[in-house]
């Protein structure tokens, strides 16, 4: 059998494998389907690890590239300020994902130069002056539009990741 991994250290007996990611990786054999590659453990050690640099980073990355839309849809609910925002993505995805000021700010001057946003100052009786965001009506289109393509991709990814029975 080709492994595409390096092979490592011994781990109780069992052979380890370095990844390409430099994660190792405890390959184990299993009599019951008579294959090596049945079970991958990911060591105790690395755990902490793998959870930081795997899916933490998956997940930021499938979501930076969907930033536009998930801002599109806050303020398809109402008008909002940034940090308003933030909070709010924060709460729709149950804690799981934070996002930061520089990369709000960025995606909201982007939108409005592309016009699916406009701006405007709030009028706050306590507190500092607010610049409020809302959907423009090309906005609401390119939401819909985003949301329809978002459906086809996590379709198609579904189906090729996904094992077919």
């Amino acid at each position: 059998m080709k492994v595409p991994w390096k092979q490592g250290a011994f781990l109780l007996g069992i052979p380890t494998y370095r990844h390409p990611n430099n994660l190792d990786l405890v390959l184990l054999y299993s009599p019951l389907t008579n294959s090596t590659l049945s079970h991958i453990v990911i060591c105790d050690k690395l755990y902490a690890e793998v959870n930081k640099m795997g899916e933490s980073s998956i997940s930021s990355d499938i979501i930076r590239g969907h930033l536009d839309a998930i801002i599109l849809r806050v303020l398809s609910e109402g008008d909002n300020y940034g940090y308003e925002i933030i909070k709010a993505i924060s709460k729709n995805s149950g804690g799981q994902y934070e996002l930061k000021e520089p990369s709000l700010y960025t995606s909201l001057k982007r939108l409005e130069t592309q016009k699916l946003i406009a701006s405007y100052w709030g009028d706050e009786t306590q507190g500092g002056r607010r610049k409020y965001y809302k959907l423009t009506p090309e906005g609401a289109e390119a939401y819909e539009k985003a949301l329809v393509a978002w459906k086809v991709a996590r379709a198609l990814i579904d189906q090729l990741i996904e094992r077919q029975d």
